[in-house]
């Protein structure tokens, strides 16, 4: 599983405004996009060894939800969350909190997929 993998899922969620990493910045280091949109990132991949080499690898991923208000937030997590089913995702971990410099709120969830 890559990045690639989680782009057409998660772009229809936000008009198109779903990124890998980072959200798109200003030259002064500011969101040059108005909320809601939704970062992913796919930063851990872990390889499980069988006498005769990789039998198949768990792939971590984190999408994350940013928001004007948690209630839209969270609703944007949910269908992140359906969204991403087709990957059949194990291990699902919710979380939230506040950006206190962009005053954004944040619905995040990670989870793996065995491939």
């Amino acid at each position: 599983m890559t990045e690639a993998d989680l782009n057409p899922l998660l772009k229809p969620l936000v008009g198109g405004q779903a990124y890998p990493y980072v959200v798109k910045l200003t030259p002064e280091g500011m969101p040059a996009v108005k909320p809601p949109w939704i970062i992913y990132t796919v930063p851990d991949e872990n390889r499980a060894d069988v006498f005769c080499g990789t039998a198949e690898t768990a792939y971590l991923a984190q999408i994350d939800v940013y928001a004007s208000s948690i209630d839209q937030a969270k609703e944007l997590r949910a269908k992140a969350e359906q969204a991403i089913a087709v990957l059949s995702p194990v291990e699902i971990h919710l979380f939230s909190g506040h950006e206190p410099d962009t005053g954004l709120f944040r619905a995040s969830f990670e989870f793996k997929v065995w491939q």
